[in-house]
């Protein structure tokens, strides 16, 4: 096991490369995005607040659809700045689950190729493998289904 170590650590250099410059696009990204939810979600409020504060004016000219409209497009412009950022914090989430996915592949490649006890760990992934494969039971005939038939 001793001798995976320096294989193990030229994969996770990389790797730990790959990690700060997906970090630092990430960071830049998410402070915009961050940014332009925040500016999106204050003209809600100011015509929430403005509804609420002239509902009988509004009501008087008949300007419901107008400010119903109005508020609808700044819901919309909000929840587009929102869902952009929780692709952005997806598209985080995928790469670095992927690079953990990378570095297991390696270091099980690495413990396959280097080590001399190979016969334990195949038994390992053989019995993985049938915990994972489920077979579906045959459907139990009832009594009457065969009487039936």
């Amino acid at each position: 096991m001793i001798s995976l170590v320096p294989y193990l650590a030229v994969v996770n250099f990389f790797i730990f490369m790959l990690y700060i410059i997906i970090l630092r696009h990430y960071r830049w990204s998410a402070a915009d995005l961050q940014r332009l939810d925040a500016v999106s979600r204050s003209p809600i409020q100011a015509s929430l607040a403005e509804g609420l504060d002239g509902a009988l004016t509004i009501k008087a000219y008949d300007k419901n659809s107008f400010f119903a409209a109005q508020f609808q497009k700044h819901n919309n412009d909000n929840s587009a700045a929102m869902l952009n950022f929780v692709a952005s914090r997806r598209w985080l989430s995928v790469r670095l689950e992927s690079m953990g996915a990378v570095v297991i592949l390696f270091a099980s490649l690495f413990i396959s190729v280097f080590t001399e006890q190979v016969g334990t760990l195949e038994l390992r992934i053989i019995k993985k493998k049938q915990l994972t494969d489920f077979r579906m039971p045959k459907p139990a005939t009832s009594s009457l289904a065969s009487h039936l038939d």
